[in-house]
């Protein structure tokens, strides 16, 4: 089986670097594609073949390759909204339309319960954001006791984004 990953914007290969990195750390060969020009990713253009399964960051990615199976990888906080019963928002945890995915990566518990509920046929796994992954990594040491972990000097980042353009900075 040929493993593809496919991302239409920068922001989806950010999050899928960390994944495609573990496996090729494991042997498992991972073509990347992307359609931009200037991408570190090899350049994708219609007509290119594509591998019988592909990694994708986003909901569009994913649709574009409704005709291959797919591992959907939540970007982001996985946020939700109350919408009225049996509608869906497109696009976040739970959307309609993806019928092709295999397997959803969840950043939390939460949005798996959503993907889950959507689509009970599909594997779901909670994985946390794999874009975090390195702020995350050999920072502390846990301590066996249940003391909270000792710091290794090195700060957490902390980071707040949106998709839309907004500020929340004192005037």
């Amino acid at each position: 089986m040929r493993l593809s990953a496919y991302a239409s914007r920068v922001v989806y290969e950010r999050h899928l670097d960390p994944i495609l990195t573990a496996l090729r750390l494991r042997g498992i060969e991972v073509e990347a594609w992307s359609p931009r020009s200037g991408s570190t990713w090899a350049l994708w253009s219609e007509g290119m073949g594509m591998g019988d399964l592909v990694l994708v960051a986003s909901y569009a990615d994913a649709r574009r390759w409704k005709d291959r199976h797919v591992v959907y990888v939540e970007h982001g906080a996985g946020q939700t909204y109350h919408v009225p019963r049996g509608t869906s928002v497109v696009g976040f945890p739970g959307s309609d339309g993806l019928d092709n995915v295999a397997l959803f990566l969840a950043p939390s518990e939460r949005v798996s319960a959503c993907w889950r509920a959507r689509y009970p046929r599909a594997s779901v796994v909670t994985v946390g954001c794999p874009a975090l992954d390195r702020y995350a990594e050999g920072r502390f040491v846990k301590r066996s006791n249940g003391d909270r972990p000792r710091d290794l000097g090195v700060r957490p980042v902390a980071a707040f984004t949106s998709p839309h353009p907004a500020a929340a900075a004192p005037g």
